[in-house]
């Protein structure tokens, strides 16, 4: 097995913690043998290990602070999001998401007259200060540290007088069997008031997501409307995405 689903299979387990042989089996498609030489290698790299029909993480994902996880995999994240950012037309109402790549979507809107944006990123705030084609509304809640923004402690309310034509949700997985997941808790209730609120919901993810699965469930790929990456994701998904007429836009 290559280095590629090693990590992929790595990643999913100090996600989850804990979790059975079939699970994984079932998540990367692959069948229990392989799967076995794949463990074996994993644990002698002391990553994780094996106990009655599960494996487990050694020890928890170590947390990123934001600005360090805003300098990883800048340039496919800068492709991401110019491609999004051709979505967005004049006297569009935006909705853009916290995370690390949506902050450059700004970086490709200024041919643009009038652009309003709801966001509650602290990144995207102070970026559009020196934009004067962009308005600003900014989502009034908890300071939450871990991605650089304020989140909503009663998103729907938040939500409720908006009128937004255009979603750009982040998401830190995409996968068939899990749909779009995310890493934080405390996001998931303001990314779905977003989408339930927005005419257009665009998932905006570099191609490291795709395959991956993170800690929290926000939906299935039919949740998009659109998804903009780097790159095409696997065969699978373009399959699925074109069954359930989700236009896929990337390099």
């Amino acid at each position: 097995m290559n280095e590629q689903k090693l990590k992929k299979i790595e990643d999913y387990v100090k996600d989850h913690e804990n979790v059975s042989l079939t699970t994984l089996c079932s998540e990367f498609n692959i069948s229990m043998s392989t799967l076995r030489r794949a463990v074996a290698v994993l644990c002698e790299r002391g990553v994780i290990n094996k106990r009655y029909g599960c494996v487990y993480a050694t020890s928890k994902r170590k947390f990123i602070p934001f600005h360090l996880r805003a300098n990883l995999n800048t340039e496919a994240k800068r492709e991401t999001c110019r491609i999004a950012a051709q979505l967005i037309k004049e006297d569009d109402i935006i909705y853009l998401d916290s995370g690390s790549t949506t902050c450059y979507i700004l970086d490709y809107i200024g041919h643009l007259n009038n652009v309003t944006i709801i966001t509650g990123n602290i990144d995207i705030i102070v970026k559009a200060l020196s934009m004067d084609n962009v308005t600003v509304f900014v989502l009034p809640g908890l300071l939450n540290k871990k991605n650089n923004s304020f989140t909503p402690t009663n998103a729907k309310e938040a939500f409720a007088s908006y009128n937004i034509t255009k979603a750009f949700i982040a998401a830190s997985g995409v996968s068939l069997s899990n749909g779009f997941s995310h890493s934080d808790p405390l996001e998931r209730e303001t990314k779905l008031a977003a989408i339930q609120k927005s005419e257009t919901i665009c998932f905006v993810l570099d191609d490291s997501k795709f395959g991956h699965t993170s800690l929290i469930s926000l939906g299935p790929l039919t949740l998009a409307d659109i998804i903009c990456s780097n790159k095409a994701p696997d065969s699978a998904i373009q399959n699925y995405c074109q069954e359930h007429h989700i236009i896929l836009k990337y390099s």
